[in-house]
């Protein structure tokens, strides 16, 4: 289907009807392993999001509940707690970079960066304060080409550090405006993801290089 269909992106008010979604997945529910909730908007946009979340695990609890977010819709600590305790398995929270003037460059001038900073800080604070594991926090940078240099790389890997995410990672984007310094297939980031650069995971928990490999496949 066509990627701007406004009927796949959106019903008339641009919310989806997450029970009559819910009633709809059921029958599939029980032998559904990874669900994902990408592309086509911002998931924590939706009041509703986090008890959804629940009511998925509530028919399965081995679900892997991953959420492409840009950060910025989390909302208070006492939501955020909400959403910790609705076992969303992982977050991956989409910046490109370390700076709110890179970032920009792809997000759009009236991108809010220092309120997804400030929520995803706020989001590891309340992890740590209640001892949970869960969502594992994923800082993604899409590289293109002004983001690919070294000193970007590494402010990006030095953000991710200073919220204490439990992983980061680069994923090569081709097109005119795509990283002409690391190219997906080529030799060079073939050697960036030997060098171990392309993932970096600070959490601990082992499984989560291949949930990332799966969510962003």
């Amino acid at each position: 289907m066509e990627n701007d269909l406004s009927s796949v992106r959106s019903n008339k008010n641009g919310f989806l009807d997450l029970d009559y979604l819910l009633e709809w997945m059921k029958p599939a529910l029980k032998n559904t392993k990874i669900f994902r909730m990408y592309n086509y908007g911002e998931p924590f946009l939706h009041k509703g999001l986090e008890e959804f979340c629940r009511k998925i695990n509530s028919i399965n609890d081995k679900v892997e509940i991953g959420i492409s977010s840009n950060g910025t819709s989390f909302g208070t600590n006492e939501r955020i707690e909400r959403i910790i305790n609705s076992k969303i398995y992982s977050i991956i929270v989409s910046l490109h970079g370390g700076t709110a003037e890179t970032v920009c460059k792809y997000m759009g001038p009236k991108f809010q960066f220092d309120k997804a900073v400030d929520n995803i800080s706020r989001l590891m604070a309340i992890k740590r304060k209640l001892g949970a594991k869960y969502p594992l926090v994923n800082l993604k940078s899409v590289l293109f080409k002004w983001n690919d240099s070294d000193e970007e790389i590494d402010s990006f890997a030095d953000l991710a550090k200073r919220l204490n995410v439990d992983a980061y990672h680069f994923v090569p984007t081709g097109g005119k405006i795509g990283t002409k310094r690391y190219p997906s297939g080529s030799n060079e980031w073939k050697q960036f993801v030997a060098q171990g650069l392309s993932e970096v995971n600070f959490s601990g928990h082992d499984n989560i290089e291949e949930a990332i490999a799966i969510l962003d496949d």
